[in-house]
């Protein structure tokens, strides 16, 4: 059906220009032959011919108030803008990324205008456990997208009914920029940035929530300065927070653009998240910019770092320890490994690369058109 059309609704400016994982991934789509005819999002700094953007009004304190005492759902200021292409289009795909809330929202709207059959729903998971309400909302929409194989025997597992199309779409990355240094080149970027050539650097790179291992991290890193004789360094990225520590150093929050230099720079990175992680897109740009990895195994972690054969995985990542030995045991396999990544020799130039992803998406929406009729269940 080629009147079918994508309608992609955002909580995020598309194009974005903060910092962002999933939103970097479709700055790129939106660049290189975008399958996307329409966005519903904030307004974004950045205009583009295709596709058509729609830009939601900001919600005031009148508006909250409003909600409040006359009823209606915060989500109003995306059905309003989706109406507006109800009326232009008779078919078209929604895809919503990662909200729960408004996806129930649009059912419920959809269906209020008999209009169901004339839309296909799509949601794109970034999580890893079944969020709450899975098996309901799975029930009424047409496909889920997930970022691993892991996520989806998970969901598989965990939910007694999963009675949908389900695709796994993983994340990807810009080889041309994270990518593998010569020692020559990584020499001379050190140099540029006035970091030391003869100091082995660490990274720790996420927002700064607990589930995400800080704390663990600095309390293996002290236990870790007592014991080690070589000269290490480990830099924080993504906290402005003091961190009063012998050879920690605060880059503090640093935008995508730039983070790749931090990547190269640097030997090992730290992926210590506590939590069933969906993906861990940090994780796979420190992996192809040559990083030793040494990663929690917590949800689709084992996934990125194919079972351990990309990078190290820590089995019990809560346990201070456990961090400890396993870095020590790390740095000298790196040292005596001539200071290259012993896993890298495993590792394919082109994994997770965004260009496949890209290709991935299109066929996605590709697909959804392709079988936007042959829904007998509605």
């Amino acid at each position: 059906m080629n009147t079918v059309k994508t309608v992609l609704i955002s909580n995020f400016p598309l194009p974005f220009l903060g910092i962002g994982s999933w939103t970097t991934m479709l700055n790129y789509h939106l660049s290189n032959h975008c399958s996307i005819d329409y966005l519903i999002c904030p307004k974004s700094e950045i205009l583009v011919k295709k596709p058509k953007q729609y830009f939601m009004k900001p919600q005031n304190n009148f508006d909250k108030i409003k909600i409040q005492l006359l009823g209606g759902s915060k989500y109003n200021k995306y059905l309003y803008k989706l109406n507006e292409i109800l009326f232009l289009e008779k078919y078209i795909i929604i895809q919503v990324i990662d909200n729960v809330g408004l996806m129930f929202a649009i059912i419920d709207f959809i269906q209020k205008r008999g209009q169901r059959k004339n839309v296909y729903l799509q949601f794109f998971y970034h999580g890893y456990q079944p969020f709450l309400k899975s098996e309901l909302m799975c029930s009424k929409i047409d496909e889920l997208i997930l970022l691993t194989k892991k996520s989806y025997e998970n969901f598989k597992k965990k939910l007694n009914v999963l009675s949908i199309k389900v695709s796994v779409l993983s994340n990807g990355v810009d080889s041309s920029k994270f990518k593998l240094l010569s020692f020559y080149d990584k020499k001379k970027l050190r140099k540029k940035n006035q970091f030391q050539e003869n100091t082995i650097y660490f990274v720790w790179c996420s927002q700064d929530r607990k589930k995400k291992g800080l704390e663990i991290i600095l309390q293996a890193w002290e236990e870790l300065l007592k014991v080690t004789t070589y000269k290490i360094e480990l830099l924080i990225i993504g906290t402005n927070k003091v961190i009063d520590l012998k050879h920690v150093r605060v880059i503090g929050k640093v935008p995508n653009n730039e983070l790749n230099k931090y990547l190269q720079i640097s030997d090992f990175y730290l992926f210590s998240t506590l939590w069933q992680e969906g993906f861990g897109l940090s994780l796979l740009e420190a992996l192809k910019c040559g990083n030793y990895c040494i990663a929690s195994n917590m949800g689709a972690v084992s996934e990125v770092l194919n079972k351990g054969k990309y990078g190290k995985l820590i089995d019990c990542p809560h346990f201070v320890n456990s961090w400890v030995e396993a870095i020590l045991e790390s740095l000298d396999e790196y040292v005596n490994n001539q200071q290259v990544n012993p896993y890298l020799k495993n590792v394919p130039s082109n994994l997770y690369d965004i260009v496949p992803w890209n290709d991935g998406l299109k066929n996605i929406i590709k697909e959804a058109k392709n079988s936007f009729s042959k829904r007998y269940y509605l």
